[in-house]
């Protein structure tokens, strides 16, 4: 099988059966009575096969005894003018190479042509009129008497014709592509030497486009067409079973050559194929067409992009241009899912007439096609065409099995380019691989810049349900102690979920990969001593234990509490150094102070430098807020201060730490958090 969007030339090739049609209509022409000249019709639409078909006759008519076969493609000259020289300059030149009585029909045939084809535009004749001098004379002399010399140039060449012992075969091929006014001059040249003898016409042409270009002032361009071809075959159409196995043929052979093709869902396939790709393919040159662009496309993937997907767009994109221009700007209503505990109803209207729009796009009347391509490629989107489907959001397994129901793979296949979140979850891919490995997996995040961890600790989630078991421990310890080295990020005022929240998600989904409570006791046992920080130690028993809110009741209370008193007692322990090293200082020493027992000892807190510095910087905060009417989001800094207070003995608790914090090396952050103590140590609050 061949790739390119060539003719077939070899009865090896013939694929599809029309070596019995190219045997019969050879074995006709070998009986016909061309004494008068014969016209031959090859009918079939553009891509069918005319001239796959031709050569096939060719083949055949050069086993003995041999026919003599000569071509003329018009396709390759312009100019109505041109195609009636040029007509009869090809057909001479190439009986000059044939032997005997054709070698010498040649001359006669040119001779011919002199008298009937256009003065204009001729070289030969340009030439000849050079060399004789006066134009005028050389007409007189290149036209002889009249249309006497045109007779008798005629008889000579029906002499020599009439004495070949096998008529020539004159092929006359690519009509289909030639502007209006060429294709009359074609048929008119075919009428004006249809009847010189032993010359039988093979022309290959679309009928109803022929048919089309030959109607002139209100006479039927069939009529006029059966006055000159007399004998015609129509092309077949392929068998659909043959079309089937050409199709599936093509596309394997297609990806033969790519190492990393992408992932096959063999479960969608019979459904894409049946009604997206076959339906939009028709002849062995769409086979080729579509096979041809879909192994470039597939090779530029890089396998990133599920193969189904990729099959059934790459039709749309060969056989359906406008539809396809259509999707990129039609994204997010094809793949933003339905949002049912928030409904949006003037959203969806709105994703609605976009996509009732890529429909009307259909061109060919195919638009079962693309509403099939909606609802088999874009489950989101597919509520929109038939309110029985409904899809829900999947988004995960998409993402992972690369469909471009997932808006990152959609672009990505649309611009050949990933995005932020397409690469973090890539990335994330690689990690997933080595969440068993400690020091494999922080090796990897090591080797990636700090403000991609968050998205790639975020893509992690979507695989919870398929991590290993003995991957909760070290996992976890690689994420909660990279967790104080991610850059903070800006946020929006609705966006909840900071680095925080994403961290700890991933972490408490490994824990509940634990099959009982006493293996996730035994893995929390193992972790806590792990984790760098005394403040992410805390928020691990709080994500374990039983507070309201907060605790998700995975050890037994007496576990949680026996752990936290533990974790209270190293707090007290710790010295000031590894104190200062906390970020949420503040937060961390009242949540000792708020769960001591009466029985364990007082929290003291020295306020000197660094460990004062560090409070009352940790003690800052940012309220978000957005006026209505605009989009700006407003940021203002804030201290916790109540707490603050609660920690250090009231406001003389205060003063005493910004005293502190002078010995300590001036920062933006530190300065702020001091200004605005004093701010509110002279009585000022927010109005909020």
């Amino acid at each position: 099988m061949i790739i390119g969007d060539e003719p077939i030339k070899e009865a090896k090739y013939d694929v599809i059966g029309r070596l019995h049609l190219a045997k019969a209509i050879a074995a006709e022409i070998r009986k016909l009575d061309a004494s008068s000249g014969m016209v031959i019709g090859i009918l079939g639409p553009w891509g069918s096969g005319k001239t796959s078909l031709i050569n096939l006759i060719r083949n055949e008519l050069a086993t003995e005894p041999t026919i003599t076969v000569l071509d003329f493609n018009p396709w390759l000259f312009s100019g109505t003018s041109e195609l009636v020289q040029m007509f009869f300059s090809e057909v001479a030149e190439q009986l000059r190479f044939e032997s005997g009585t054709l070698n010498t029909i040649a001359d006669e045939f040119e001779r011919y042509a002199e008298k009937v084809a256009p003065l204009q535009g001729l070289p030969f004749v340009g030439e000849w009129i050079g060399r004789v001098g006066d134009s005028a004379e050389a007409l007189k002399r290149l036209r002889g008497k009249g249309e006497g010399g045109v007779k008798a140039k005629r008889k000579k060449v029906e002499e020599k014709l009439s004495e070949l012992e096998s008529p020539v075969v004159v092929v006359i091929d690519d009509v289909d592509r030639l502007h209006t006014d060429e294709i009359r001059e074609i048929f008119k040249l075919v009428r004006l030497t249809a009847n010189f003898p032993n010359i039988i016409y093979v022309v290959a042409f679309d009928r109803d486009r022929v048919e089309q270009a030959l109607e002139t002032d209100g006479l039927p361009g069939r009529a006029y067409l059966e006055k000159i071809v007399q004998v015609a075959y129509s092309i077949p159409e392929i068998p659909e079973i043959k079309l089937r196995n050409q199709i599936r043929e093509s596309i394997l052979q297609a990806m033969e050559e790519i190492e990393q093709p992408g992932p096959f869902d063999a479960s969608r396939w019979p459904d894409v194929f049946e009604e997206i790709i076959l339906p939009l393919i028709r002849t062995m040159r769409d086979v080729r067409r579509y096979t041809a662009s879909l192994r470039a496309t597939v090779r530029s993937l890089a396998g990133q992009v599920d193969l189904v997907d990729v099959f059934a767009l790459e039709a749309v994109r060969v056989f359906l241009p406008n539809v396809f221009a259509f999707i990129s700007p039609s994204r997010t209503a094809l793949t933003t899912p339905d949002d049912g505990w928030r409904p949006n109803p003037q959203m969806d209207d709105h994703f609605r007439q976009i996509v009732q729009r890529l429909i009307s796009e259909t061109e060919e009347d195919h638009e079962d096609v693309v509403r099939s391509m909606i609802r088999r490629l874009f489950p989101n989107g597919a509520r929109f065409v038939n309110h029985n489907w409904g899809a829900g959001d999947d988004s995960a397994r998409w993402l992972i099995n690369r469909r471009v129901a997932h808006r990152h793979v959609l672009d990505y296949y649309l611009e050949r380019l990933a995005s932020p979140g397409l690469e973090a979850f890539w990335d994330a891919e690689q990690a997933f691989v080595m969440l068993t490995d400690k020091e494999g997996l922080e090796r990897f995040f090591r080797s990636i810049d700090p403000a991609r961890w968050e998205g790639i600790i975020q893509y992690l989630e979507i695989y919870q349900d398929e991590y290993p078991v003995e991957s909760v421990v070290p996992a976890s310890i690689v994420l909660l102690n990279l967790l104080p080295e991610i850059p903070d990020r800006p946020r929006s005022l609705l966006d909840f979920r900071d680095k925080h929240v994403t961290v700890r998600r991933v972490v408490l989904r490994l824990l509940r990969r634990l099959s009982d409570g006493e293996a996730t006791e035994d893995a929390v046992k193992k972790i806590l001593p792990e984790v760098s920080t005394l403040s992410e130690r805390i928020k691990l028993l709080q994500l374990v234990g039983h507070e309201k809110d907060v605790g998700h009741g995975l050890v037994r209370p007496e576990v949680s509490q026996a752990l936290e008193a533990d974790l209270r007692d190293q707090i007290r322990q710790a010295s000031p150094e590894k104190l200062a090293a906390e970020s949420h200082l503040l937060w961390l020493l009242s949540w000792v102070r708020k769960t001591s027992t009466a029985a364990e000892p007082a929290l003291i807190i020295p306020l000197e430098a660094p460990l004062a510095c560090t409070l009352l910087r940790s003690a800052l905060s940012e309220q978000l807020s957005q006026p209505l009417g605009t989009r700006a989001v407003s940021r203002e800094k804030r201290l916790i201060w109540e707490p603050l207070l609660a920690l250090v003995g009231g406001e003389e608790g205060v003063r005493q730490l910004i005293e502190a914090c002078e010995a300590c090396p001036d920062d933006p952050q530190l300065a702020e958090a001091r200004d605005l103590a004093a701010k509110y140590l002279s009585g000022w609050r927010p109005d909020d």
